[in-house]
């Protein structure tokens, strides 16, 4: 049991308004309860925030019954390609119709990725999955000063009941820049 203990995370929490309980630390964080799991490998376990596709959820079924998923597509490589290709010519007014055609692409875009991540595996229904419990993300350092982080966000399907995980993964420099001080 003490050669357990000492294998455990180096996390140390000195604050008033935390407390370590096992395996549990919980703590304050900006008004909210953060709760971390120490794992035996180093690393980090805790919940975070849902993601907010309010926007995507509204304006992606209109934009893909209007024109359809490939017209989507099409529609959003036209528009960043042609938006870049504005931008290069030295016009005030060009620069404005490229901007403006930039951000349509991009936004198509966003709207095909959104149509393809919450289509069902299963049942093969549009915008049929949706963000279930809470995310769980992991951070784990590395020997060269990294920490690799992992989200896993769990969604079903409203109409079949198909349960699919993903993971995000990320990694994160936790060493300070030298070339940022002051």
């Amino acid at each position: 049991m003490k050669d357990q203990t000492k294998t455990n995370s180096s996390i140390k929490v000195n604050t008033k308004d935390s407390q370590v309980n096992g395996d549990i630390i919980v703590g304050g964080h900006n008004s909210t309860i953060v709760k971390q799991t120490v794992v035996q490998d180093n690393s980090i376990k805790y919940n975070v925030d849902r993601e907010d596709n309010s926007f995507l959820e509204t304006i992606a079924p209109i934009i893909i019954e209007k024109f359809g998923k490939m017209k989507v597509l099409g529609i959003g490589i036209a528009g960043i390609i042609s938006g870049i290709l504005s931008l290069m010519i030295p016009s005030p007014y060009l620069f404005w119709i490229g901007f403006i055609l930039l951000i349509v692409g991009f936004l198509f875009i966003i709207v095909y990725k959104h149509h393809s991540n919450t289509q069902c595996k299963k049942c093969n229904r549009e915008f049929a999955y949706e963000e279930i419990g809470n995310p769980e993300a992991r951070e784990v350092p590395t020997h060269d000063g990294l920490i690799k982080k992992t989200i896993t966000r769990t969604y079903k399907c409203k109409f079949c009941g198909d349960v699919d995980t993903r993971n995000t993964n990320k990694t994160i420099d936790s060493k300070p820049d030298s070339d940022k001080r002051d």
